[in-house]
C-alpha cells in the first residue's frame, strides 16, 4: 500500500508513488520552471500557489502537480510540478526552518491519487493516500511557499534517518527538522506524513520507531523551528487534517479478520485492509469515523472536543468495536433499503449536525443534537436533477459554499459552486480544459 512514508527499508511496507536516491550537492534544480519564454505557460508556471482561487492537484507519470485556478472564471492562475527524478538539495531554504538534507538522500512523494472507484483491474489507482476525499489533501501543500511536503531518507553515518521535507517545483529539496544521528545499530525515531494545517499554519507529522506500535504526533512550526507534542497514538501509519475543524487524525489501514469478510472481492483488492473516513464538523465537537471498503459501514460519533490541533487518535480494534466514549449508530447501510444513507458514502460535515453524501445530488442528512441518530429523510438535495455527473466536492473555507466538479454526457466538465443551505442552483465558475481533466479541487 503506498504512501509517503513506505519508501524506505526503514519503513517496510510496500512501494511509494515516486522516489530516487539523490545526492546532497546543494547545485540546484536542473529543469527548473518558468526558465524563459514570454508564453503565458511560462507565466503562470512562476505564478505562487498563494492567493485567491481554487487550488487543485492532479498526478502523472511519478509526479505531483499542482494548480492555482481562477474562482471568478476558471482560469489557469499557477502551475507547479514536482517530480524527484530531478531533486537536488537546496541551496536556499524557503522555509526558516529549512536545511539541505544530509548526505545521500531519498525523496519519496505522497501519492494523491482519491479515485478509489476506478482501476478495478488493480492498477495503482486503486491505491490512494487515504480514501477519504479530496480536500482532506490540501495538508499535502504549503501555497504560501508554493511547495510540496515530502518524506526524506537521509544517510547518518551507517543509519538512515527519515524525516519530513518540502519540495519546491524547481527540483529543490529541503529537510525541516533538524539532522539526526544514528549508530545504525539500534532503531532510530522516524519523522513522516508531514500535513500543513492552512488555518494555523503548522506543518503536524507523525514520529514513532519503525517496530513501535505507539506514535507521537507533533506539530512544527517552518518559520521559527518551535516543534510541540500535539497527542499520542497507537497503531497509527499516517496523518490525516481536517481542513474546517483543525482535527488531527491518527489513524491506520486497519486488517480486516471477521469470517464473512474472509476471501471477498474487497478483500483481494485491499489484502484485507479497511478505510477509514474521517470527518468532524467546524467546531470539532462532532466527530466521526465511517468504514468504507467492506460495505458494512459504522459511523461512530461522540459529542464534545478541544478544536482545532485536537488530536483524534480513539480508532477500532481489529474487530471494529466501539471503543469507549463512541456510539456505533451505522450499521449494514448497503443491505438496508430503508437507510438514509443507501450506497452513499459520506463525505464530510457542512454544518454542526449536517453531513454530505457523496453522489450525483450532493444531499445533506442531518444529526438529531441529542440522540446523534440520523435524521429519517434527507435534509435537502443540493442538486435537484439533471443529467451530469458531479464528483469531487469540497467546502469553501468560510463554509458557506460547496465547490465541485461537473460533467456533461458530452464529456465536457466545469468548476462549480452551490450555497450549502441549498438556497440557489448550482453557478458555474468556469470551463475545465482536457488538459486538466483529472485535477480535482482540493482547497477554496
Amino acid at each position: 500500500m503506498p504512501d509517503e512514508r513506505s519508501h524506505s527499508s526503514f519503513w517496510k511496507h510496500g512501494a511509494a508513488l515516486a522516489s530516487v536516491v539523490v545526492f546532497a550537492t546543494a547545485c540546484g534544480g536542473g529543469g527548473g520552471e518558468g526558465d524563459g519564454g514570454d508564453t503565458h505557460e511560462d507565466a503562470v508556471t512562476q505564478e505562487p500557489l498563494a492567493g485567491e482561487g481554487i487550488l487543485g492537484m492532479d498526478c502523472w507519470e511519478g509526479a505531483v502537480n499542482a494548480y492555482r485556478f481562477s474562482d471568478q472564471d476558471g482560469s489557469l492562475l499557477a502551475q507547479h510540478s514536482y517530480n524527484p527524478s530531478g531533486a537536488t538539495a537546496t541551496e536556499e531554504p524557503r522555509q526558516g526552518v529549512g536545511r539541505a538534507p544530509e548526505g545521500e538522500f531519498t525523496v519519496a512523494l505522497p501519492s494523491c491519487d482519491i479515485n478509489y472507484e476506478d482501476g478495478q483491474d488493480g492498477s495503482d489507482s486503486w491505491w490512494p493516500l487515504s480514501r477519504n476525499q479530496a480536500h482532506e489533501l490540501a495538508g499535502l501543500l504549503i501555497p504560501e511557499t508554493s511547495q510540496l511536503l515530502v518524506t526524506l531518507d537521509e544517510q547518518a553515518g551507517s543509519a538512515q534517518i527519515t524525516t519530513i521535507g518540502a519540495m519546491s517545483s524547481d527540483g529543490t529539496v529541503e529537510a525541516l527538522l533538524p539532522a539526526e544521528e544514528g549508530s545504525g545499530f539500534s532503531d532510530t525515531l522516524g519523522r513522516f506524513s508531514p500535513r500543513y494545517s492552512h488555518g494555523d499554519g503548522l506543518v503536524y507529522y507523525l514520529e514513532k520507531t519503525p517496530e513501535s506500535d505507539e506514535g507521537t504526533v507533533k506539530s512544527l512550526d517552518p518559520s521559527s523551528g518551535d516543534v510541540q507534542e500535539v497527542g499520542s497514538c497507537t497503531d497509527c501509519d499516517r496523518i490525516i487534517l481536517d481542513p474546517y475543524s483543525g482535527r488531527v487524525y491518527a489513524t491506520n489501514f486497519l486488517p480486516v479478520d471477521s469470517p464473512e469478510y474472509e476471501g471477498s472481492w474487497e478483500r483481494s483488492v485491499t489484502g484485507g485492509r479497511e478505510y477509514v473516513r474521517h470527518f468532524s464538523n467546524r467546531e470539532g465537537t462532532l466527530v466521526g469515523h465511517f468504514y468504507v471498503e467492506t460495505g458494512t459501514g459504522w459511523l461512530w460519533t461522540r459529542a464534545g472536543g478541544s478544536g482545532a490541533g485536537a488530536v483524534s487518535t480513539e480508532l477500532p480494534t481489529n474487530e471494529l468495536r466501539p471503543p469507549d466514549g463512541w456510539v456505533k449508530k451505522i450499521e449494514h447501510y448497503e443491505d438496508d433499503p430503508g437507510s438514509v444513507l443507501g450506497a452513499r458514502r459520506p463525505a464530510f460535515m457542512v454544518g454542526e449536525h449536517e453531513l454530505l453524501l457523496e453522489g450525483d445530488n450532493l444531499t445533506v442528512v442531518g444529526f438529531d443534537p441529542q440522540t446523534l441518530e440520523l435524521n429519517p429523510e434527507p435534509v435537502r438535495d443540493l442538486i435537484q436533477g439533471g443529467d451530469r455527473t458531479n464528483t469531487t466536492p469540497i467546502l469553501s473555507s468560510d463554509g458557506t459554499k460547496v465547490l465541485f466538479r461537473s460533467t456533461a454526457r458530452d464529456g465536457s466538465s466545469g468548476w462549480y459552486s452551490v450555497p450549502v443551505d441549498g438556497s440557489a442552483e448550482p453557478t458555474e465558475i468556469g470551463a475545465i480544459g482536457p488538459e486538466h481533466s483529472e485535477v480535482f479541487p482540493v482547497h477554496w
